[in-house]
């Protein structure tokens, strides 16, 4: 191993951290910089570093900063580990020092008890060749006031704007809500509405409340540009306060502003626009691995209409030696039993980052045989149907950014 991984602990190896950070990704005097280094790292999350010895003296060379999540996966809580700020110093750059911390990352997480782990790629191309696969989607809008104002419908809703410091009140009931329909979501608590907001104060974000009735139904945080208005996040209960708020946030911009906003990938506001060049695209968004296929499979609630039978499960890791096994998976209704088998045919082939998709449920079983990431042994096609009713396709959605 080239360096030496261990937590970032001292004072002096705090402050390389900080230096690598600004180097890489925000800066010192920016709000975001300000907010994370001050208020919540080394508080509320842990940095491992890559140290790499210079004489008597150890010198951070890569880090990664782990940052604590519960996400709902496939009806449980699991605390999955949200990764960023992963970085290496320019003169290190080029020596495979990415991939040797993420081994070093790996084998700790998983000691730790964790079955996945998330991160949102600047460059993808880093993370496939370790196993992490894109396991969510958005719709991404890019549309001008003008449009807006003029396409959507209208609804008798009030809007009114909300000071970010009275926000958590009123927003977190409605967040709730609003991510029940969605596997892989945030669960958020008291402190995670008070980090995100107060990061968002820091970067002038507003927010508008849709009520209806006196009800709350919906939510936007905004942020105003030039020529831009970006709505960095969304949460409504029903497409009558989205287009609500989308109409607020139209009103808000000048007529030639973009209007720029990311949705779930199944969203269906472009049903609305006459010019199909604004109706956005679909795009990947955040990565997730499996740490441990055995923990994943073990935490899964089965279906109550589940048959009494099984099939075997073969899963290849190119990084990780422990998930290189076959599983017969026993099914009975609601429950599921594995047990690790030596030799044969498997009914169905995978590697690691399709067990990851398949779990996470952005993709069915037969969407991944038809692009080549399944593969189903001839005359196993019942294994199929077992698997895709164990991890049937799911709506997945997150919106967090560290």
């Amino acid at each position: 191993m080239y360096l030496n991984y261990r937590p970032v602990v001292a004072p002096a190896e705090r402050e390389q951290t900080e230096a690598l950070w600004d180097c890489c990704f925000e800066k010192r005097e920016e709000a975001f910089f300000q907010y994370y280094f001050n208020n919540y790292c080394f508080r509320r999350n842990r940095v491992l570093g890559g140290f790499l010895r210079r004489g008597e003296e150890e010198a951070l060379a890569a880090m990664a900063h782990i940052n604590p999540y519960v996400l709902q996966l496939r009806g449980r809580e699991q605390a999955v580990p949200y990764l960023v700020g992963l970085a290496v110093t320019p003169e290190e750059r080029g020596k495979g020092l990415l991939r040797e911390m993420l081994g070093a990352l790996f084998a700790a997480l998983e000691k730790e008890g964790h079955a996945f782990a998330v991160l949102m790629p600047i460059y993808a191309g880093l993370y496939l060749p370790s196993g992490f696969a894109f396991c969510y989607l958005r719709h991404r809008y890019e549309v001008p006031a003008k449009y807006l104002r003029a396409w959507l419908p209208k609804y008798s809703f009030t809007v009114e704007e909300v000071p970010l410091e009275n926000a958590a009140n009123a927003l977190a009931p409605l967040y709730e809500k609003y991510i029940k329909h969605f596997n892989g979501a945030a669960l958020r608590d008291s402190f995670a509405w008070q980090k995100l907001l107060a990061v968002h104060a820091g970067e002038e974000v507003k927010c508008a409340l849709a009520r209806k009735e006196g009800e709350a139904q919906g939510y936007i945080l905004y942020q105003k540009q030039p020529g831009r208005l970006e709505i960095v996040e969304e949460a409504s209960l029903d497409a009558e306060a989205k287009h609500a708020l989308l109409l607020r946030a139209a009103e808000l911009a000048e007529p030639e502003d973009e209007v720029s906003y990311a949705a779930a990938e199944d969203d269906l506001t472009y049903l609305y626009f006459p010019q199909q060049r604004l109706s956005g695209k679909t795009e990947p968004f955040m990565m997730a691995r499996c740490l441990n296929v055995k923990a994943a499979l073990q935490a899964l609630v089965p279906a109550a209409n589940l048959p009494r039978t099984s099939f075997t499960l073969r899963i290849e890791d190119a990084f990780i030696a422990e998930n290189r096994l076959t599983l017969r998976l026993a099914l009975a209704p609601a429950s599921l039993k594995t047990e690790e088998e030596r030799g044969g045919e498997a009914d169905i082939n995978m590697d690691i980052a399709a067990f990851t998709q398949l779990y996470f449920g952005v993709f069915s079983v037969d969407e991944l045989q038809r692009a080549g990431r399944v593969q189903i042994a001839p005359g196993r096609e019942e294994g199929a149907r077992l698997l895709a009713a164990l991890l049937p396709k799911q709506r997945t959605w997150i919106n967090e950014y560290f």
